[in-house]
């Protein structure tokens, strides 16, 4: 197994350990999962991909657009679903204010559970060198957390946030690797498509 298969491997592995988180939670909430995703081609390309995998398991949903995913619209976010609690999935954000989704979770009694799909570097981490600070995130929020940069992977160029939901969609169901072209949509709105930054996705679009 050469390193890209390796670094793959670890992906797919964690990506089953939050399939059986989402499908817990989904099953002890009975109500549709929410998804949040970014205005952008990769966000946009990561809810479609999203959306489709669930629409085909027969999983009710709901897709909101946001510009960023700033503390305002986290309290927004934390308003609605305290009435009615939900299963909350992030794509293409998430990771970069994931400690201030904790926090404001937290601080207002929140407990619907929630879960990132990202390729941006997670808060408070500057640069993918910082390895043993990523790890330790890792550690900390698996499985509700998957971003490529716990796994080595580049996300700048790499995979997009749209690999990454791509990858979860196919480990929710293997038929669904249909939904590749939209991933690379997603890379390629994202200027991975560019030179050397061609993205993983294209390289492993089966495992």
């Amino acid at each position: 197994m050469n390193e890209t298969e390796s670094k793959k491997a670890r992906l797919i592995s964690d990506l089953n350990k939050t399939k059986e988180f989402f499908l817990n939670n989904l099953e002890q909430l009975g109500s549709p999962v929410r998804i949040y995703t970014h205005l952008d081609a990769d966000g946009l390309s990561s809810g479609a991909i999203l959306g489709k995998a669930l629409y085909r398991e027969g999983i009710p949903f709901e897709i909101r657009v946001l510009r960023q995913l700033e503390r305002e619209e986290i309290e927004k976010i934390i308003e609605t679903v305290k009435i009615v609690s939900k299963l909350l999935i992030f794509c293409d954000f998430g990771s970069g204010q994931f400690r201030e989704l904790q926090q404001q979770f937290r601080k207002n009694d929140c407990n619907c559970p929630f879960i990132v799909f990202d390729h941006h570097l997670p808060q408070d981490i500057s640069s993918k060198t910082e390895e043993i600070d990523i790890l330790e995130i890792y550690e900390k929020t698996r499985p509700w957390q998957v971003n490529p940069y716990f796994y080595g992977i580049d996300g700048s160029t790499e995979i997009s946030g749209a690999g990454m939901c791509y990858f979860f969609a196919k480990v929710l169901n293997e038929n669904n690797v249909d939904l590749a072209p939209i991933a690379l949509i997603g890379a390629s709105g994202d200027v991975q498509n560019q030179g050397q930054n061609i993205p993983l996705l294209v390289s492993i679009p089966k495992y």
